[in-house]
């Protein structure tokens, strides 16, 4: 486990849809949510009373190109084997969320959940590894795609113009069978479980 930040921001185009874009572990990741549940109003012109109900939809594109993790006493190991690997997601989330006072003045509690696919693109290229006195064979570029299936819960408490969000998702993965050095495979799948808190600030603009 280790800290992170990311970078987050939003803006509505028309009523009940807006599109963002988030920096977060080397990933960009660009998206749309169309809310066909609720009112569309603000804390400072509520559409509705507090309590009220919102649904949405979205479609999520990340592409990100990814590397190997440090090692201690080995942090050139993406330099000697060489590894490649681009990885791009298309995701669908469905999300309710109940909001607390009018349009979410203090906060609200979502949950959902997400369907995603997966493009990966990887190889090896070691040309000073040797196993068993043997040069270890480069691995060519290779495709493999997976989907992935999620739930997520978060809450959302501040206060107009500040809130903390901590959330948790949880992802089951069928990654499917991968091309390993020296003619082996691996078939890999499992439960990932994402925790994380974050910190939201909320900038009004005028309505007439």
């Amino acid at each position: 486990m280790q800290p992170s930040s990311d970078l987050y921001v939003r803006y509505g185009v028309i009523d009940r849809l807006d599109v963002g874009y988030k920096y977060a572990f080397g990933s960009h990741v660009f998206d749309a949510m169309f809310q066909f549940l609720g009112t569309t109003g603000t804390p400072e012109k509520p559409g509705g009373a507090a309590g009220g109900m919102y649904g949405s939809i979205g479609l999520q594109f990340a592409t990100q190109r990814a590397k190997l993790p440090d090692l201690p006493f080995l942090d050139n190991i993406n330099s000697l084997l060489q590894f490649t690997a681009n990885r791009n997601d298309l995701m669908v989330p469905l999300v309710f969320s109940h909001s607390f006072g009018p349009e979410e003045e203090i906060g609200a509690i979502s949950y959902g959940v997400v369907y995603s696919h997966t493009f990966l693109r990887y190889g090896f290229q070691p040309k000073t590894i040797y196993s068993n006195n043997q040069l270890i064979p480069s691995l060519p570029l290779g495709k493999q795609d997976f989907s992935s299936y999620g739930a997520f819960f978060n809450a959302k408490v501040g206060f107009r113009y500040v809130y903390v969000v901590p959330a948790l998702s949880v992802f089951y993965q069928n990654y499917g069978q991968y091309q390993l050095l020296n003619n082996k495979t691996a078939k890999l799948s499992g439960v990932t479980f994402i925790p994380s808190v974050g910190l939201q600030f909320r900038i009004p603009t005028s309505r007439r």
